[in-house]
């Protein structure tokens, strides 16, 4: 039997609450084949995602651009929305994105007419 190897309380607390997540893939068609991998890191209201992906002629020898991507994003507080910034470079090409969401609830008063309330004194909703 092989020695039980115990994870460090520091690193347990560390990672206490993180959520790994990720995939691998490949997208084939006539000309190319794109091996792509990607990565997301989950702790709190806060994720961090990246992906890779690095495509191949099937033809020629010539270089295609490889694709880098790395994004952050982070959730407000009673899941009313959330920021987040995304960027990603191919070749010389290269891209950012902040987006943001805010979610607000309907709230007001609720009312009735009293007609199903029976009791005595009762003199109206105010």
């Amino acid at each position: 039997m092989g020695k039980k190897k115990s994870i460090p309380d520091y690193l347990k607390n560390s990672l206490s609450g993180v959520e790994i997540g990720g995939s691998l893939g490949v997208d084939d068609t006539e000309y190319v084949t794109v091996p792509k991998g990607s990565l997301n890191i989950k702790k709190g209201k806060t994720t961090v995602e990246g992906g890779v992906s690095k495509p191949y002629s099937k033809f020629d020898k010539e270089n295609i651009n490889s694709e880098v991507s790395l994004g952050i994003s982070r959730e407000f507080e009673n899941e009313s929305g959330g920021v987040s910034l995304i960027g990603s470079k191919s070749g010389k090409d290269k891209s950012a994105t902040f987006s943001f969401s805010k979610k607000f609830s309907d709230g007001g008063e609720a009312r009735g007419t009293g007609a199903a309330i029976k009791g005595k004194g009762f003199k109206g909703v105010f």
